[in-house]
Protein backbone atom coordinates (compact mmCIF):
# COMPACT_ATOMS: atom_id res chain seq x y z
CA UNK A 1 0.00 0.00 0.00
CA UNK A 2 2.88 2.33 0.82
CA UNK A 3 4.41 1.76 -2.62
CA UNK A 4 1.13 2.59 -4.36
CA UNK A 5 0.77 5.78 -2.31
CA UNK A 6 4.37 6.79 -3.10
CA UNK A 7 3.81 6.13 -6.81
CA UNK A 8 0.62 8.22 -6.83
CA UNK A 9 2.34 11.08 -5.03
CA UNK A 10 5.32 10.94 -7.38
CA UNK A 11 3.04 10.84 -10.44
CA UNK A 12 0.19 13.02 -9.13
CA UNK A 13 -0.53 14.76 -12.41
CA UNK A 14 -0.72 11.54 -14.42
CA UNK A 15 -2.89 9.84 -11.78
CA UNK A 16 -5.17 12.89 -11.70
CA UNK A 17 -5.38 12.84 -15.52
CA UNK A 18 -6.48 9.19 -15.46
CA UNK A 19 -9.04 9.92 -12.73
CA UNK A 20 -10.37 12.94 -14.66
CA UNK A 21 -10.61 10.77 -17.78
CA UNK A 22 -12.63 8.14 -15.92
CA UNK A 23 -14.91 10.88 -14.57
CA UNK A 24 -15.33 12.38 -18.05
CA UNK A 25 -16.15 8.99 -19.53
CA UNK A 26 -18.76 8.40 -16.81
CA UNK A 27 -20.31 11.81 -17.52
CA UNK A 28 -20.41 11.03 -21.25
CA UNK A 29 -22.17 7.69 -20.75
CA UNK A 30 -24.56 9.05 -18.09
CA UNK A 31 -25.67 11.98 -20.27
CA UNK A 32 -25.96 9.77 -23.36
CA UNK A 33 -27.99 7.18 -21.45
CA UNK A 34 -30.29 9.77 -19.89
CA UNK A 35 -30.93 11.50 -23.20
CA UNK A 36 -31.64 8.31 -25.13
CA UNK A 37 -33.59 6.40 -22.47
CA UNK A 38 -35.28 9.06 -20.37
CA UNK A 39 -35.72 11.81 -22.97
CA UNK A 40 -36.17 9.63 -26.03
CA UNK A 41 -33.69 11.55 -28.16
CA UNK A 42 -31.98 9.90 -31.12
CA UNK A 43 -28.52 8.43 -30.76
CA UNK A 44 -26.75 11.04 -32.90
CA UNK A 45 -28.20 14.02 -31.03
CA UNK A 46 -27.70 12.30 -27.67
CA UNK A 47 -24.10 11.44 -28.54
CA UNK A 48 -23.36 15.01 -29.68
CA UNK A 49 -24.80 16.55 -26.52
CA UNK A 50 -23.05 13.96 -24.33
CA UNK A 51 -19.73 14.73 -26.05
CA UNK A 52 -20.17 18.47 -25.44
CA UNK A 53 -21.07 17.98 -21.77
CA UNK A 54 -18.15 15.56 -21.35
CA UNK A 55 -15.71 18.05 -22.89
CA UNK A 56 -16.99 20.70 -20.45
CA UNK A 57 -16.52 18.26 -17.55
CA UNK A 58 -13.04 17.38 -18.85
CA UNK A 59 -12.11 21.06 -19.15
CA UNK A 60 -13.21 21.85 -15.60
CA UNK A 61 -11.59 18.77 -14.04
CA UNK A 62 -8.35 19.21 -16.01
CA UNK A 63 -8.14 22.93 -15.18
CA UNK A 64 -8.83 22.62 -11.47
CA UNK A 65 -7.70 19.12 -10.53
CA UNK A 66 -5.11 17.87 -13.02
CA UNK A 67 -3.13 20.97 -14.00
CA UNK A 68 -4.21 23.04 -10.97
CA UNK A 69 -4.84 26.31 -12.79
CA UNK A 70 -6.88 28.47 -10.46
CA UNK A 71 -7.39 31.62 -12.51
CA UNK A 72 -11.07 31.99 -13.34
CA UNK A 73 -10.70 35.39 -14.98
CA UNK A 74 -13.15 35.47 -17.91
CA UNK A 75 -10.50 36.03 -20.59
CA UNK A 76 -8.32 33.24 -19.19
CA UNK A 77 -11.25 30.79 -19.08
CA UNK A 78 -12.30 31.77 -22.63
CA UNK A 79 -8.77 31.32 -23.98
CA UNK A 80 -8.18 28.03 -22.18
CA UNK A 81 -11.68 26.79 -23.00
CA UNK A 82 -11.37 27.54 -26.71
CA UNK A 83 -7.94 25.92 -26.86
CA UNK A 84 -9.18 22.91 -24.91
CA UNK A 85 -12.13 22.35 -27.26
CA UNK A 86 -9.81 22.79 -30.25
CA UNK A 87 -7.34 20.28 -28.81
CA UNK A 88 -10.14 17.74 -28.23
CA UNK A 89 -11.37 18.22 -31.78
CA UNK A 90 -7.82 17.68 -33.04
CA UNK A 91 -7.23 14.55 -30.96
CA UNK A 92 -10.66 13.23 -31.99
CA UNK A 93 -9.83 13.81 -35.66
CA UNK A 94 -6.51 12.01 -35.11
CA UNK A 95 -8.30 8.99 -33.61
CA UNK A 96 -10.82 8.92 -36.44
CA UNK A 97 -8.08 9.20 -39.08
CA UNK A 98 -5.67 6.75 -37.46
CA UNK A 99 -8.14 3.87 -37.23
CA UNK A 100 -8.50 3.23 -40.98
CA UNK A 101 -4.81 4.04 -41.54
CA UNK A 102 -3.75 1.41 -39.00
CA UNK A 103 -6.16 -1.07 -40.58
CA UNK A 104 -4.60 -0.43 -44.00
CA UNK A 105 -1.21 -1.05 -42.41
CA UNK A 106 -2.36 -4.46 -41.22
CA UNK A 107 -3.71 -3.86 -37.71
CA UNK A 108 -6.97 -5.64 -38.49
CA UNK A 109 -7.50 -7.82 -35.43
CA UNK A 110 -11.06 -8.20 -34.23
CA UNK A 111 -11.84 -8.37 -30.53
CA UNK A 112 -15.14 -9.85 -29.36
CA UNK A 113 -16.21 -9.96 -32.99
CA UNK A 114 -15.71 -6.21 -33.46
CA UNK A 115 -13.78 -5.59 -36.70
CA UNK A 116 -10.77 -3.31 -36.41
CA UNK A 117 -11.00 -3.14 -32.64
CA UNK A 118 -7.22 -3.32 -32.21
CA UNK A 119 -6.71 -0.44 -34.65
CA UNK A 120 -9.35 1.66 -32.90
CA UNK A 121 -7.82 0.90 -29.50
CA UNK A 122 -4.34 1.99 -30.65
CA UNK A 123 -5.77 5.10 -32.30
CA UNK A 124 -7.62 6.03 -29.11
CA UNK A 125 -4.44 5.51 -27.08
CA UNK A 126 -2.59 7.87 -29.44
CA UNK A 127 -5.42 10.41 -29.11
CA UNK A 128 -5.25 10.15 -25.32
CA UNK A 129 -1.50 10.86 -25.31
CA UNK A 130 -2.00 13.73 -27.78
CA UNK A 131 -4.76 15.21 -25.59
CA UNK A 132 -2.54 15.06 -22.51
CA UNK A 133 0.39 16.80 -24.18
CA UNK A 134 -1.81 19.45 -25.81
CA UNK A 135 -3.44 20.15 -22.44
CA UNK A 136 -0.14 20.25 -20.56
CA UNK A 137 1.95 22.24 -23.03
CA UNK A 138 -0.60 24.34 -24.94
CA UNK A 139 -3.85 24.80 -23.05
CA UNK A 140 -2.73 24.91 -19.41
CA UNK A 141 0.92 25.86 -19.85
CA UNK A 142 2.54 27.98 -17.17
Amino acid sequence: MRKIKAFLIQHRELAAYVAAGAFTTAVNYAVYSALTVLCGLGINLSNSIAWAVAVLAAFLSNKAFVFQKHSWAPLTVLREGAMFVGSRLLSGAAAISLTPLLMRLGVTQSVLGIPGFAAKFLAECAALVLSYFLSKYAVFRN
